[in-house]
């Protein structure tokens, strides 16, 4: 089939991958069904699959063929966006389940494979998941985040960051965790950012909230000194965690500072 065709591996059929991506253009819309269908379906059930870790690599590989054919296939594809947003909601409990365990693989594989798709999407994913971040589902907001979050890499779409320095503000502890953490790995408008994380470092009655705000900051490095009283405040805070993250990201922040290396 021209799908496992696809370009895959270190040393891929090049040959073949451009035959394949032809194929699949060459059907348009009559592959989405095909498509979508290994979205939502395992070509094992759970229990064969975990038997083998063979067949779970299978699987793996064809989950990112099944990527790149949405890939090629393009625009054709966009009008899935919305059932593809709608797959994200498992992620909200998938954050709660170690992502290292077989069985949190395949419980939420297909949200996790939906994601990867609406990434590759790009620019046209943007302004759906956008409006998903206002929807009323927690789960819905918190998949949109996390696919926004990797969106931005490939869009550079401007209004990515300031939609989700909103959800920081969200009703919902998940949602601020992974909104926190996303800044973070952006990376980018420290001057709103920054502050914004520090709030929740100092007022967030969530420690894990507080945690990943932390992260963030570290990671904002020397561009996060107007956040320094708040995260030397959280250095004494009763929970050890927070201490640690606090403590790593004065270090981080510090780096430039003279005295400190």
């Amino acid at each position: 089939m021209w799908l496992n065709d696809l370009a895959y591996g270190r040393y891929p059929d090049m040959e073949k991958h451009s035959a394949a991506v032809k194929a699949v253009r060459g059907m348009g819309v009559d592959a989405i069904p095909i498509l979508m269908n290994r979205i939502t379906t395992t070509s094992e059930s759970p229990t064969q699959l975990l038997r083998s870790e063979l067949k779970r690599d299978a699987q793996m590989l064809q989950d990112t063929q099944t990527v790149s054919a949405f890939e090629a296939l393009g625009p054709a594809s966009h009008s899935e966006i919305p059932t593809l947003i709608g797959l994200l909601a498992p992620q909200y409990d998938a954050a709660g389940e170690s992502p290292t365990e077989p069985e949190c693989w395949l419980k939420y594989r297909s949200s996790d494979l939906a994601g990867r798709v609406l990434e590759v999407m790009g620019a046209a994913a943007v302004n759906p998941l956008l409006k998903a971040l206002e929807e009323k589902d927690p789960r819905i907001r918190f998949g949109a985040v996390g696919v926004l979050e990797n969106t931005y890499r490939r869009s550079q779409d401007d209004r990515i960051v300031p939609a989700i320095l909103k959800r920081l503000r969200d009703e919902d502890t998940q949602v601020r965790w992974v909104s926190a953490r996303a800044l973070g790995s952006i990376g980018v408008l420290s001057e709103t950012c920054v502050p914004a994380l520090a709030e929740c470092v100092r007022n967030d009655p969530e420690g894990n909230v507080r945690s990943y705000a932390l992260m963030a900051l570290k990671k904002f490095g020397p561009r996060a000194k107007v956040a320094l009283p708040a995260v030397m405040a959280a250095t004494t805070d009763e929970n050890s965690d927070i201490r640690s993250y606090a403590r790593d990201a004065v270090k981080a922040i510090q780096a430039d500072a003279p005295g400190t290396r």
